[in-house]
C-alpha cells in the first residue's frame, strides 16, 4: 500500500514538473486523474450538476492560468 502511494505521488509530482515546464499534454493528463474527485467534491457541497460542473473547470482553468502548484506535497 505504502508503495502504491508513493508511486503514485511520484506521478503526480513528474506530471506537476511537466505542467510547469510547458507541456500541456501533462496538465490534461491531471485533469483526467483528478476531474471526477474535483467533481464529486463540488457536488457534495453545491447539491447541483451543473454548478458543480462548472465550479471543477474553474478550478482546473484557474490551476492552469496560476501555476500555482508545486512539486512539494504537503499533508
Amino acid at each position: 500500500m505504502f508503495v502504491k502511494i508513493n508511486m503514485a505521488l511520484k506521478d503526480d509530482q513528474d506530471l506537476i514538473q511537466n505542467i510547469l515546464s510547458g507541456q500541456l499534454p501533462a496538465f490534461e493528463q491531471l485533469v483526467e486523474k483528478y476531474q471526477n474527485m474535483v467533481f464529486t467534491l463540488a457536488f457534495r457541497v453545491l447539491q447541483n450538476h451543473e454548478d458543480a460542473e462548472e465550479v471543477a473547470q474553474d478550478v482546473f482553468v484557474k490551476v492552469l492560468i496560476h501555476s500555482k502548484l508545486s512539486t512539494k506535497i504537503k499533508f
